[in-house]
């Protein structure tokens, strides 16, 4: 039975019990449910995280309404989206490289959250197509995959609210 044999040790690792297996030298790691649970919500997937922005989007369009200036919208979506429990970064300079040049702060990603999911923020009459390229370049550049353009300056929110994937930041 080489090969099969195995210890239990039990362990007190990070606020819980864990099981320490160990078969033929190589340890493997259990976990409990309670840290496997907080784990799991650390690791929200990116659908998850999509989710929870345009819900917060929806909440905090219905608060304001439109006609306010973006940073307006900006301060209370990443308020709000602390209050869902997601990370949270807001005007985070990105720079980028040009041949052999670095470009410092080419560019600010208006809110990014869990650092996979760029949100676009705009108050204007109506998004233009060179806002949505805009958006795509931002997440090329950055190395991110996901968006979300969004245009707080109208009567329908969820018409102004618009998930992109870039399928060219893919590895």
């Amino acid at each position: 039975m080489h090969g099969y044999a195995e210890q239990r040790l039990g362990r007190m690792f990070d606020g819980g019990w864990h099981r320490l297996l160990r078969i033929d030298s190589v340890e493997i790691l259990k976990i409990s449910r309670a840290t496997a649970s907080r784990k799991i919500r650390r690791t929200m997937l990116t659908n998850e995280i999509t989710y929870k922005v345009r819900g917060a989007i929806f909440k905090v369009y219905s608060a304001l309404g439109p006609g306010l200036y973006e940073s307006v919208y900006q301060t209370a979506l990443a308020y709000q989206l602390q209050v869902e429990g997601l990370e949270v970064r807001t005007e985070v300079p990105i720079s980028i490289h040009y041949e052999d040049i670095e470009i410092p702060m080419a560019f600010r990603i208006d809110i990014l959250v869990n650092n996979r999911v760029v949100v676009e923020l705009k108050s204007v009459a109506e998004l233009e197509k060179i806002h949505y390229k805009q958006l795509r370049t931002y997440l090329r550049l950055s190395h991110l995959k996901t968006g979300i353009l969004v245009n707080f300056n109208t009567d329908d929110i969820l018409r102004s609210t618009h998930t992109i994937v870039d399928e060219k930041s893919w590895n």
